[in-house]
């Protein structure tokens, strides 16, 4: 695997790893992560949804992030946490951010990733982009 998984007490809680910006580096985190959620309940989450949107996320990050520049090694973060029910993860990299362009063959990325999310919120900045997607479990205590 070329990322890096959180280790420790509460990396049953919690989902880390930093990947290179490359597509190729993508379906070893859509691996892991689908190993850390089948180890949760996902009550009435589907898991499928949760890998579709963060790797949507993760491969919009390696495609146009780094387009005027070489990307670091670890140009991509993906973290997703539990907490109160609730499951929110977070795709980082530190990029230039891209307007989107008008619907044609492609620029469908974001509105994938919020017809999967319960929320979805994009932060851009000169120094990248945050995309942070929550679920809500209605079947947890």
């Amino acid at each position: 695997m070329s990322g890096e998984q959180a280790r420790g007490t509460e990396a049953h809680q919690r989902f880390a790893i930093r990947l290179p910006a490359e597509a190729r580096a993508l379906a070893g985190m859509r691996r892991d992560l689908s190993a850390w959620l089948s180890a949760h309940p996902l009550d009435h989450l589907a898991p499928e949804d949760v890998i579709l949107a963060v790797h949507e996320a993760a491969a919009n990050a390696a495609e146009h992030a780094y387009r005027s520049r070489t990307a670091p090694s670890d140009g991509v973060v993906v973290t997703c946490r539990w907490e109160d029910g609730s499951l929110s993860c977070s795709v980082v990299d530190r990029g230039g951010w891209r307007a989107p362009s008008a619907p044609g063959d492609r620029g469908r990325g974001l509105a994938l990733i919020r017809s999967l999310a319960d929320e979805v919120e994009v932060r851009s900045s000169a120094t990248g982009t945050t995309v942070v997607m929550s679920w809500r479990d209605p079947g947890a205590a």
